[in-house]
């Protein structure tokens, strides 16, 4: 059955403690080598904008003073920046590679099988006003219709800024729990709470700070956020993943919130094939 409501989920939410048992945290560094990622995102933007010099490593960081200002404009409904909308797309290339770090590095640190976001998500943020009215947004992937038991990664293509860090932020487990718990686990008020949520979470988010060649793995229930950013442009990516052994101890099926439902299932939003096929 199709999970489109709370009740499903007050079922699995607090039985989904297999990161917390397994990592003794809500959340973990890893290393994983992206730099061939970099340089294919590099070579997209370069063919993208054809500015005058072509786009280095050094360039990222001062991204938004480089390209046409129409596409620092973020999306008022889903936070997402006009440069994240070209990226949305990448050829076989990209894919492979991304495919080959799940598949060898991160399955090589991970003592378990897993299913993966067959497409990754790149988020690229930057300074904008637009960004001021979106975030933060204190959320889980869960308001999204995500399982509880899923587990994220996040990591960064460019480095920290001294100052502001990633302009990425989590919430300790305790601390996103609590908040969950009082609203009673009903997704629907807290996504129509946006505001209350960010006065409750904030005070509690930590800054994450990840050097390229470092990721964050964190358990699907903590409440994170993307917060505006003011002297640099960060590129990201999202990955989520799913213990093979733990999808089928629940053996629930998950459907997202969006337009096209789709199911947290091998085949749709994962992979049809585990990390060791």
């Amino acid at each position: 059955m199709i999970n489109t409501n709370t009740n499903l989920l007050k079922e699995d939410y607090f039985e989904s403690t297999y990161f917390v048992n397994k990592f003794q945290n809500s959340q973990k560094i890893i290393n994983l080598d992206t730099q061939s990622l970099t340089d294919i995102l590099l070579k997209r933007l370069n063919d993208i904008f054809q500015l005058d010099r072509k786009l280095d490593e050094s360039d990222v960081t001062n991204l938004h003073n480089l390209v046409p200002r129409k596409y620092l404009k973020y999306d008022p409904h889903y936070g997402i920046s006009g440069i994240s909308n070209l990226l949305y797309d990448f050829d076989d290339d990209f894919n492979a590679v991304y495919k080959s770090i799940i598949k060898n590095q991160l399955r090589d640190q991970l003592d378990f099988d897993f299913y993966f976001q067959e497409i990754p998500t790149i988020r690229i943020h930057t300074p904008s006003p637009d960004a001021n009215m979106f975030y933060p947004y204190f959320h889980s992937d869960i308001q999204l219709g995500h399982p509880p038991y899923e587990i994220n990664i996040w990591f960064p293509l460019t480095r920290p800024s001294n100052d502001e860090g990633h302009g990425f932020v989590i919430c300790s487990l305790e601390k996103s729990m609590s908040i969950y718990e009082s609203y009673n686990l009903d997704t629907s008020q807290m996504n129509a709470n946006k505001e209350v949520i960010n006065e409750l979470a904030k005070e509690d988010a930590k800054s994450v700070k990840c050097l390229p060649g470092e990721a964050i793995m964190f358990d699907s229930r903590c409440l994170h956020s993307a917060i505006p950013l003011r002297d640099h442009t960060r590129i990201s990516i999202d990955v989520r993943i799913m213990p093979k052994k733990i999808f089928h101890n629940f053996n629930r099926v998950y459907a997202g919130t969006g337009r096209k439902k789709i199911k947290f299932i091998p085949g749709e939003a994962y992979s049809l094939n585990s990390s060791e096929i």
